[in-house]
């Protein structure tokens, strides 16, 4: 698949999101989603399993992004139990 259809599929993902918090500052964005959940929940004090919220963290070089958004089939695996 070419970059250029990645992204635009990963935008229509975020259709829908109410608010997004940008982290300021340099983040390693080795961190995984774990990671990055961890500190919003510890840094900034919110929850990172809010419906329709985007955080984004920056990168030293300042060059790339990563989000956090929850995901709508993110249920905990609750209804896929008989």
């Amino acid at each position: 698949m070419p970059a250029s259809l990645r992204r635009w599929i990963l935008l229509a993902e975020a259709a829908g999101v109410k608010k997004i918090y940008i982290a300021c500052g340099y983040t390693d964005l080795r961190k995984g989603i774990d990671g990055l959940a961890q500190i919003v929940g510890t840094t900034f004090d919110l929850n990172p399993f809010q419906k329709d919220v985007l955080f984004l963290f920056c990168g030293k070089r300042c060059d790339r992004i990563k989000g956090l958004l929850l995901a709508e089939d993110a249920g905990g695996g609750k209804g896929d139990q008989p």
